[in-house]
C-alpha cells in the first residue's frame, strides 16, 4: 500500500533503497525531488 496516496498497488522491490510508492508517486516524488536538486 502507499503511503501518500494509500493505493494499494503491486509492489515491485529494487532493493533496500526503493521507496514502497506506487509508480504514479513514486514518479510524482522524482519530479519534485529533481526540481529541488536545481
Amino acid at each position: 500500500m502507499c503511503p501518500e496516496c494509500v493505493e494499494e498497488f503491486e509492489a515491485t522491490n529494487l532493493g533496500p533503497a526503493t521507496a514502497q510508492y506506487c509508480p504514479k508517486c513514486a514518479a510524482e516524488r522524482a519530479r519534485r525531488q529533481e526540481e529541488a536538486e536545481r
